[in-house]
C-alpha cells in the first residue's frame, strides 16, 4: 500500500468518480484506476461498486474509506511534527515533471545542496498543472512548471529558463523542402 494510492482512492471517493477525481488531481484516469485495482487486488476486496457513470463503495469500501482517510491525517499530522521536533528545517517541497528532473534538474539541485547543504528537499514529481495548483494550496513550496498554461499568472514566478521546441523530418519527407510550417 501505498501514499499516492491512498490519496487517489480518498479522492474517488469523494467525487464518486474516476473520471472527476483524475481531472481534480490533474492525473490521468488510468493512474487512478490502477492504484485502486492494485489496493483491491494487495487487500482482496471490492472497494467499489461501479456502474456506467457511477461508482459507491462496498462496505469494505467504506471501512477502507475510513482508514485511509485516518492514516492520510495522521502521515501529514505527524510529518509536520517531526519537522518541529528539534527545530529542524522542513524540506524544501519541489514539484517538477518527470522529464525536467532527469535533464537538467540535477545538476541545479547539486548546485543547491553545495551552498545549503542544511536545507532538505524533497521533490515530488507531477505534472505543470498540478504542481502549480500545489503551490497555490501551499502543499509545494515551490514547482517547475511550464509556463503556458492558463493559471501562471495567478502565482509569483521567474522564468530560469527559455528552449526552442522543435520537430524533425527524414530528407525525403514532404515537409522537408519547406522553410516554415504553419
Amino acid at each position: 500500500m501505498k501514499i499516492i494510492q491512498l490519496e487517489y482512492f480518498c479522492a474517488v471517493c469523494r467525487y464518486h468518480s474516476i473520471t472527476q477525481a483524475a481531472q481534480k488531481l490533474y492525473v490521468t484516469q488510468p493512474a487512478i484506476s490502477n492504484a485502486i485495482r492494485e489496493l483491491e487486488k494487495e487487500f482482496s476486496v471490492n472497494l467499489f461498486t461501479r456502474t456506467r457513470n457511477h461508482m459507491s463503495l462496498t462496505p469494505e469500501g467504506e471501512v477502507f474509506y475510513q482508514k485511509a482517510s485516518q492514516l492520510l491525517d495522521t502521515i501529514n499530522q505527524t510529518s509536520s511534527e517531526l519537522y518541529d521536533l528539534g527545530r529542524q528545517i522542513a524540506p524544501v517541497r519541489i514539484g517538477i515533471p518527470p522529464l525536467l528532473s532527469t535533464v537538467f534538474f540535477p545538476d541545479m539541485l547539486i548546485s543547491f545542496q553545495k551552498t545549503h547543504p542544511e536545507i532538505p528537499v524533497q521533490l515530488y514529481e507531477y505534472g505543470s498543472i498540478r504542481a502549480a495548483r500545489l503551490v497555490s494550496e501551499d502543499t509545494l513550496d515551490l514547482a517547475l512548471v511550464n509556463m503556458n498554461f492558463y493559471e501562471i499568472e495567478q502565482l509569483n514566478y521567474h522564468q530560469i529558463l527559455s528552449d526552442q521546441i522543435v520537430f524533425c523530418v527524414s530528407p525525403e519527407h514532404p515537409l522537408a523542402k519547406e522553410k516554415r510550417y504553419p
